[in-house]
């Protein structure tokens, strides 16, 4: 079941500003795409061949290698972000 609440907190976390009365109007919307999609999930896909991308992509970069890196204390001494020999980025609500 979709509640407002919901709505409110997805959008907050892809920072959308919207309003109650929005939230409360996209409420059905959310439940008619979950519908769409447990029906999608009762297919039966026995003999598909599981893809990742609808079409055939191929790689056009350079082959991977080997090579000199940063250490860790080159890669954060340019950073206040930082903790404990990691980056830290913003919170999520």
């Amino acid at each position: 079941m979709i509640r407002k609440e919901d709505i409110l907190k997805t959008a907050r976390q892809a920072r959308i500003s919207i309003t109650t009365k929005e939230a409360k109007e996209l409420i059905p919307q959310v439940k008619e795409i979950l519908e769409y999609f447990s029906t999608l999930s009762k297919a039966d896909t026995k003999n598909v061949k599981e893809t990742i991308h609808p079409i055939h992509v191929q790689d056009r970069f350079r082959e991977d290698k080997v090579g000199e890196s940063l250490t860790q204390e080159e890669a954060l001494k340019n950073t206040k972000n930082k903790k404990e020999g990691y980056f830290i980025g913003p919170k999520t609500k």
